[in-house]
């Protein structure tokens, strides 16, 4: 027999944290990354720091095939540590928020936001990201760097929203800052896609541009404004 049980919110029975992880998962379509659009953003700090913003995320298990989705939750800003630069090469590394959990490997058991350094190199690549991990920003930290204000920091942080959802957005530049990493497929309404353009739903190509559901169909007995390629307008005489 395969069912698992028992079924989880059962009166009075005590439940695996596997499982309730797995419902959880299933909430949010096996999405994995920040709650919303400002959670755990990395800034320069002081020195050779970064900062990770407060915030909320969802990280997926990835060492077992049931091990399903960890809530976390850093309720201020966390300084990290980040390396100097080498003396001739540069490097490039990843902050993380990674998930150690004993019940799969190892003795720790808690989370937490971490720079996973990578290899000086004359041609530099991102090091490898860990277990039960989620990326938040990468470094790029070019050879004798000694200030953080040398490094450049890039976002890499992707929300946790499921591929099929449907947003409501102002405008194209609201949406690129509450979706960072959007994934094909991804259904959204842009309120103003640009000047004599109606709103209208937007979905996210294989290509990785946004471009309207369908064609629009006028019916009217003068010429529509902000008309597009494809667009059908039916005359009224």
């Amino acid at each position: 027999m395969t069912a698992q049980n028992p079924p989880i919110f059962l009166q009075t029975t005590a439940h695996p944290s596997e499982d309730v992880r797995r419902w959880m998962a299933t909430l949010i379509h096996d999405a994995s990354g920040v709650a919303y659009a400002g959670d755990f953003a990395v800034t320069a700090g002081a020195g050779m720091q970064v900062s990770v913003a407060a915030g909320r995320a969802y990280i997926a298990g990835t060492q077992s095939e049931y091990q399903g989705s960890y809530f976390v939750e850093n309720r201020g800003p966390t300084l990290l540590t980040v390396n100097g630069g080498h003396a001739t090469l540069g490097r490039r590394d990843l902050v993380v928020a990674k998930v150690e959990d004993d019940a799969y490997s190892g003795a720790v058991h808690a989370w937490s936001p971490v720079v996973v350094p990578g290899a000086p190199s004359g041609a530099p690549a991102l090091p490898a990201v860990p277990a039960n991990a989620i990326v938040l920003a990468e470094l790029t930290i070019p050879a004798t760097t000694t200030a953080i204000a040398g490094v450049t920091i890039t976002d890499r942080r992707a929300v946790a929203v499921p591929a099929m959802s449907s947003l409501t957005f102002a405008d194209a530049n609201a949406r690129a800052l509450a979706i960072p990493a959007p994934v094909a497929g991804m259904l959204t309404f842009n309120l103003n896609p640009g000047a004599g353009i109606a709103p209208r739903f937007e979905y996210r190509t294989v290509a990785g541009a946004w471009e309207r559901l369908h064609p629009s169909t006028t019916v009217s007995n003068a010429a529509p404004s902000g008309g597009e390629d494809g667009d059908l307008w039916i005359t009224v005489v």
